[in-house]
């Protein structure tokens, strides 16, 4: 059962369209870590934001837990805080001047819930988030991982049928990000919570995210899972995305879903879903990982190279066309021959 539904939604700020779904529609299935990523200004917190009511869509219909919140058609636009949403803003947004447990129960009171089941409420969710320890503290008496489990303490409280966070843990540290990445999915998948998470770090939509929406440029253009994005990254925006390589050439021949495109100096067999043209400009979309060097017939001019600590990055170039490389050993400059194991083929138009 859908327990989101976003269609034909246009927002517009002047002569700006922020956000462009005409003719397209997503559903987010209850109990769905559904993830939204984009590079910035691409339309990701117009959407979360016109979801949650904050900004009002010159056009489109928006259903949740199959109540109409927002349509344009119909003249519906639910206010806000009647659509029983939890949000959580990318600077987290408490008050300083209020405890922990102030912050947490803000929204109850706003509400006028009884006392005692605004003390269980959040007794419970600082609980479950195991910052009960902190409900006397103020926020700038936290560090940044604890704050953020506040502000989210502080949506989860509400019961919300519909969680929207948008980049939660941009403002922490490398190494809290790669905790909170684990905390975070494994709390909100054990509470039940249908959400939409915002974020543009790749590594976040895909350690969080059941699916991954792809939006740019106000315009949603590809939705799946994880590793179905990563299997099959044919789209220039979501290549960049995910840091893999992409040349623009020429199709030399075309066999079934087989694509052969020339680069200039040399050339390389692609896949692809789409029809293409003997002589039609493409785009080979392919993976630092999928490089081998040292052979092949692929010629590349080695620049240089600097250690991640996992793998030497190595930049070279095909024609003209920087890529990156990963290699377990680290290689010197000049020309080298090259084979890259797997390809995909996209429209260059896109």
């Amino acid at each position: 059962m859908s327990s989101l539904i976003v269609s034909n939604v246009v927002k517009r700020f002047g002569s700006v369209v922020a956000l462009n779904l005409k003719g397209r529609r997503f559903e987010v299935e209850k109990g769905e870590i559904f993830a939204v990523i984009g590079p910035s200004g691409s339309g990701k917190t117009t959407l979360l934001r016109s979801i949650a009511g904050l900004e009002t869509p010159e056009e489109g219909e928006i259903v949740l837990d199959g109540r109409e919140v927002f349509s344009s058609y119909k003249g519906i636009n639910v206010p806000p805080e009647k659509r029983n949403i939890g949000y959580v803003p990318q600077t987290w947004a408490l008050w300083p001047h209020m405890k922990v447990w102030d912050n947490i129960a803000f929204g109850l009171k706003i509400r006028k819930i009884p006392r005692d089941e605004i003390r269980s409420r959040v007794k419970t969710v600082a609980e479950a988030l195991r910052i009960d320890h902190l409900l006397d503290r103020y926020p700038w008496q936290l560090s940044g991982g604890q704050q953020q489990r506040v502000a989210l303490a502080r949506a989860l409280v509400l019961e919300p049928s519909l969680l929207l966070l948008d980049e939660p843990i941009s403002n922490l540290d490398a190494a809290l990000r790669d905790e909170a990445r684990v905390w975070l999915r494994a709390t909100i998948k054990s509470l039940k919570i249908t959400s939409l998470y915002v974020t543009h770090d790749i590594r976040e939509a895909v350690s969080i995210g059941d699916r991954i929406a792809l939006i740019a440029d106000g315009v949603v253009r590809r939705v799946g899972r994880p590793d179905e994005l990563y299997e099959n990254p044919d789209d220039p925006v979501l290549a960049s995305l995910l840091r893999f390589n992409t040349i623009r050439g020429k199709v030399r021949s075309v066999s079934g879903n087989k694509v052969e495109i020339d680069l200039g100096l040399g050339s390389i067999i692609c896949s692809s879903k789409e029809e293409f043209r003997v002589g039609e400009e493409a785009l080979a979309i392919f993976s630092p990982r999928d490089i081998v060097i040292g052979e092949g017939a692929l010629e590349a001019r080695i620049i240089g190279s600097s250690y991640s600590g996992e793998y030497y990055e190595i930049l070279a170039e095909i024609n003209n066309n920087q890529i990156r490389i990963y290699s377990a050993n680290d290689v010197s400059p000049g020309p080298k021959r090259i084979r890259i194991s797997r390809c995909v083929a996209s429209k260059a138009s896109l």
